[in-house]
């Protein structure tokens, strides 16, 4: 893996290697650009994953986290993933695509807010990801004609046998649900060859057999090949503002040691809970002194007003 000095100043810093950080990691390495990616918690290898649900739980954030209020609650653990691979180490691997109604609910409904995307432009986008990562699923869809899925389903075990025998007893129209699993091998892009799901059921605990496809196996062996740098056990504590309140470093510990990396943009992708965490982080002292709080607006719906939030899963802080 290529390794940046401390004090280049690299193209992008991306805080988090989850479904958020490794795609942009990947795109912008393979576009020649020089980014590290910063991450809280462990490399793990394919072996270091467990059967035993006591053991996987390294693969969680166990770390305390609580909501803000006058009556605080208590996320617990399992919430976010810590590791390279982010939450998607844990995740289920189900992968429904959203219904253009859901992106419309205030223009359909008169609630809630309309997303600021064309329904048809993110189809583009998902189908891509799901060829990156290998999503398995039933062709023809039953609800929608025009998707396609590059692999079958993988074999229904017996609960699911069993569901859709009493769906079809009763009239009900049922299919398999699409998940980023391999029914097939494939040889993925800078990882190697990734081996046919055994319907073991341990998603949630890492997956042994490299079927799964979270982010260690896709995106991120692909952003290395193309010259990205990962930095494990690294644990974002601030963000560096110049003269100007731009972002001009990022203030991680790594080993016990405060570590400072240059950048000219900065990517938070830290999840729902550690994004708005780093957000709201106090700023650094420059070259000119107390830069003050960092708070930036992020790009948020609109519900008929303009409006910004503070914090959102993944935050852009823009270039110089």
């Amino acid at each position: 893996m290529r390794r940046f000095a401390r004090s280049a100043e690299v193209d992008a810093v991306i805080v988090g290697t989850g479904a958020g950080g490794a795609p942009i990691l990947a795109t912008l390495a393979a576009r020649g650009l020089d980014v590290v990616a910063i991450e809280a918690g462990p490399n793990f290898e394919v072996t270091d994953f467990s059967a035993d649900e006591a053991d996987a739980a390294k693969i969680n954030w166990m770390s305390e986290r609580l909501s803000g209020g006058d009556d605080p609650t208590a996320f617990g653990p399992n919430n976010s993933g810590r590791g390279v691979g982010g939450s998607t180490l844990h995740w289920g691997a189900f992968t429904p695509r959203p219904d253009p109604r859901d992106l419309r609910l205030r223009q359909t409904t008169g609630e809630g807010c309309d997303w600021p995307v064309d329904p048809q432009e993110m189809t583009g986008y998902l189908r891509q990801a799901e060829r990156d990562i290998g999503v398995s699923g039933p062709t023809p869809y039953p609800w929608d004609p025009d998707r396609v899925y590059d692999q079958a389903p993988v074999a229904r075990n017996g609960p699911a046998r069993l569901v859709a025998a009493g769906c079809e007893a009763l009239g009900i129209t049922a299919t398999d649900a699409p998940a980023a699993v391999l029914s097939a091998a494939r040889t993925q892009p800078g990882f190697g060859q990734r081996h046919t799901c055994v319907n073991c059921g341990q998603c949630h605990q890492g997956c042994r057999f490299t079927a799964k496809g979270s982010m260690d196996t896709t995106y991120l062996p692909a952003a290395i090949a193309s010259g990205a740098e990962i930095r494990s056990d690294s644990m974002v504590t601030g963000i560096e503002l110049d003269a100007q309140g731009r972002v001009a470093a990022v203030i991680y510990q790594h080993d016990g040691r405060t570590q400072r990396q240059r950048c000219r943009t900065l990517f938070l992708c830290a999840g729902g809970i550690e994004t708005p965490g780093c957000s709201c982080t106090p700023a650094w002292p420059t070259a000119a002194g107390w830069s003050g709080a960092t708070s930036w607006p992020t790009a948020a719906p609109r519900c008929g007003r303009s409006s910004t939030r503070r914090s959102a899963t993944t935050a852009v802080i823009p270039p110089h």
